[in-house]
């Protein structure tokens, strides 16, 4: 499991050795403030989460040939696919994109996802 440091406002993550699914997951129950006892779902929590090693955490070789991500550009026929496997160069962006799936879809998700700072 990651290794977390709590201090007011601030959660440190390890993420070495630890599979990107249940990082995220952790990382979006800690962001979202569910763990904490002042939790309300409408207020959106000042916490910081810090997330290090991101580069050592664990993806499995099937997840890498097989998973993908779509984007579109918002020109006709701007449906564009990447890959995990292009993607692993960059293990920020490719956690954000996990990240991003396990939030709810609302007026507070890009603002939660300004709260992740990687080290």
């Amino acid at each position: 499991m990651a290794t977390v440091t709590h201090s007011t406002n601030e959660v440190t993550i390890d993420a070495a050795g630890v599979p990107i699914g249940r990082l995220a997951s952790r990382v979006a129950t800690v962001v979202r403030g569910k763990d904490r006892p002042d939790y309300e779902p409408y207020k959106l929590p000042k916490i910081i989460v810090r997330i290090s090693n991101i580069s050592k955490m664990k993806i499995s070789e099937a997840k890498v040939e097989s998973k993908f991500h779509y984007r579109y550009t918002k020109y006709p026929g701007g449906l564009k696919k990447d890959y995990w496997k292009n993607l692993i160069s960059r293990p920020e962006k490719l956690f954000l994109l996990v990240l991003n799936n396990m939030l709810p879809k609302n007026t507070h998700q890009k603002q939660i996802l300004k709260n992740i700072k990687f080290v």
